[in-house]
């Protein structure tokens, strides 16, 4: 022994059966044992320099080269390879070669090849050799990662996909980088999986690991792995992966859709069970105490039992007006206006509202506006209402004790807002309450999930609607903290307004008002022409015009409209939009054309739409001739101010 490391290598492999080569980089000969001169049947043809090749048999060396160049090219190849050497006496031999590659650094670069006679054993072909050569070439090119790794999990050879997908340095690939590029969660998993499948207690694993990708993403690849270290023939535990990325995320959409219509189903259940119940509700109020007045024995007030009426008619409004908000926001049909909004002034007004139901329950209601807020911002004052009148309805409602105040105040960071705050001492939202709040039909509050009364979809059109006018809607709350749900709407740069002076009184004479004055006996009434078709809302608005001092003329068809006209000389017409045959509008624009060629000129009579479910923006005089437009239910201060609007003398 010489002492040095590569002594005592060479004595090793100088007393070993089998021959060795140590080639370099250039295939040229580093080193040769003494087997490996008697395999080659020579003594000094294995010299230092010397090319192998020379001993191979030339049918067998391009397969060889490109073996070789693979193996140092990063293929890892350690399987035996079969080829012929033709010694120098002309005997031909077939070995067996085991090689790996050297690739510590420039001075041990290169290849170790281990041979073994194997004449005696077997009998090789080229025909063999291309087929070696074409398995492991489709290997490099098939659609899946193919590993094989040995007993000791040591990669024995890996297709180029699987350097793709599980990655690693340059063109190389072992099992401690695939570790690394393994997402942490999946560490534990494949440790256990290939020890299992290493140390024989499995035979096979089949299951989703994720990776990392060169660009920094992760890839779900599909594992699967299977022991063949006791086949003879494989003598390997073969893993096959395969990118399934884009098929899991396409999966994962598909049962999230299924979830999506499941979850719309649920919802649609539960809106129809809602909305059944909000609309039965009050309709049995009106029926019930329609059956009171109509019944002779009644002992009931008639005054009580019409505010009974009253009240439950407004209930049932609520709930059909929620829902066709809900339904125009939506499909993006709901037209908002765009005008100066005093917030401050809309605020104070609103709680007013609400004051004295606060106060009769022990509760203070308080409004506070800070430094700074504009006089005016330019939004929808109607909606602005509705929101406040949302948030404060549930204020009083939902607390018993203490107070409720309201802030308003302007909030400068992500954006220049106004900001309302409505803060309540009730009991607070739970965590798990928040998430559906929002929600059409959410009526969470508190620990109690039903403890709300109405339709349950306010906090989900407010939120719509703020959002609409470029604004936000949003609660902070605690349990047992009490809550605050702010809205904030954006201050636009240039549309600041000074605040609205107060409405110049109109003038107070016109034909007849919301309060008639006492005229003689012998002065006819004025006449307004009402196009009707139903016989109850006939009846009504007759009777609410006569209290307004007018006398109606009630036709029940759109085209009965013109000879009408001629007929009573009415002093406005009051017009239901959807009529059988020609509908409102239809019937408008022909009154208006007979105006215009009536042989006996007269002042362009008023019209005014009567719908229940058209827009006011729908609706337009340049393009319908129609003056102003009620919305049903008409109720008669409603009525009246719109005849005083239009009949002003």
């Amino acid at each position: 022994m010489s002492g040095r490391p590569e002594g005592y290598f060479e004595r090793i492999v100088e007393r070993s059966a089998d021959a060795v080569l140590v080639l370099g980089p250039d295939l040229r000969i580093r080193y040769a044992s003494p087997a490996a001169h008697a395999l080659a049947g020579t003594s000094d043809g294995m010299d230092v320099g010397g090319d192998p090749l020379r001993f191979v048999h030339p049918e067998d060396v391009p397969v060889l080269l490109a073996l070789a160049g693979d193996q140092m090219g990063g293929a890892a190849y350690v399987l035996p390879i079969r080829f012929r050497i033709v010694r120098p006496d002309g005997d031909v031999r077939t070995v067996e070669a085991v090689s790996v590659d050297l690739d510590d650094g420039p001075d041990a670069g290169g290849l170790l090849v281990q041979l073994r006679d194997v004449t005696l054993a077997d009998a090789v072909t080229p025909a063999a050799y291309r087929h070696e050569r074409r398995f492991q070439r489709m290997l490099e090119h098939v659609a899946d990662a193919v590993v094989l790794l040995d007993a000791s999990g040591r990669i024995i050879t890996a297709s180029g996909l699987a350097r793709e997908v599980l990655g690693g340095p340059g063109d190389r690939i072992d099992l401690d980088v695939v570790t690394e590029r393994c997402h942490p969660d999946d560490h534990e998993r494949l440790r256990l999986h290939a020890a299992a499948l290493m140390g024989g207690s499995a035979s096979r694993f089949v299951g989703d690991l994720t990776f990392r990708a060169d660009d920094g993403s992760w890839r779900t690849v599909e594992v699967r792995g299977f022991d063949y270290l006791d086949d003879p023939v494989i003598g390997a535990v073969v893993v096959i992966g395969r990118d399934v990325t884009a098929e899991r995320a396409a999966e994962e959409a598909k049962a999230e859709a299924h979830r999506q219509v499941l979850r719309s189903l649920d919802q649609r259940r539960e809106f129809v069970a809602t909305v059944s119940h909000e609309l039965r509700t009050p309709i049995h109020g009106i029926l019930g105490v329609a059956e009171l007045l109509a019944d002779p024995r009644r002992s009931s007030d008639p005054v009580e039992l019409a505010g009974l009426i009253s009240r439950s008619a407004e209930s049932l409004l609520e709930v059909v007006d929620d829902m066709l908000d809900l339904s125009r926001l939506e499909i993006g049909r709901l037209e908002l206006g765009s005008g100066p909004v005093d917030v401050a002034g809309l605020a104070e007004e609103v709680a007013s509202l609400f004051r004295p139901t606060a106060t009769e329950a022990g509760l203070s209601l308080t409004v506070s506006v800070g430094d700074g807020v504009p006089a005016s911002v330019r939004s929808d004052a109607l909606r602005v209402r509705q929101i406040l009148s949302n948030l404060l309805s549930n204020a009083v409602k939902f607390t018993e004790r203490g107070g409720i105040s309201v802030q308003v105040e302007r909030v400068r960071g992500s954006g220049d807002r106004v900001r309302v705050s409505v803060t309540d001492t009730g009991p607070g939202i739970a965590a798990e309450g928040m998430t559906d709040l929002f929600e059409p039909f959410a009526q969470v509050h508190g620990s109690d999930a039903l403890r709300a009364r109405g339709s349950g979809l306010g906090l989900a059109i407010s939120r719509r609607l703020a959002e609409a006018m470029g604004g936000e809607l949003g609660v902070e709350s605690e349990l047992g903290q009490g809550s605050t749900f702010w809205m904030s709407l954006p201050v636009v740069a240039g549309a600041h307004l000074d605040r609205p002076a107060s409405e110049p009184d109109r003038p107070a004479a016109r034909a007849r008002g919301t309060t008639p004055t006492v005229e003689s006996a012998a002065a006819p009434r004025p006449v307004v022409l009402v196009v009707e078709d139903d016989p109850t809302s006939g009846f009504l608005v007759e009777h609410q015009l006569a209290r307004l001092g007018y006398d109606a003329e009630v036709v029940t068809e759109g085209e009965a409209v013109v000879e009408a006209w001629r007929r009573v000389h009415p002093v406005a017409v009051l017009m239901d939009d959807r009529l059988p045959g020609i509908d409102g509008r239809e019937a408008t624009r022909r009154l208006r054309a007979a105006e215009a060629t009536s042989p006996s000129p007269a002042a362009r009579v008023p019209v005014i739409s009567v719908t229940a479910s058209a827009s006011a923006a729908d609706l337009t005089p340049a393009e319908t001739g129609i003056d102003e437009v009620l919305t049903k239910p008409v109720r008669l201060a409603a009525l009246g101010g719109a005849l005083d609007r239009l009949l002003v003398r």
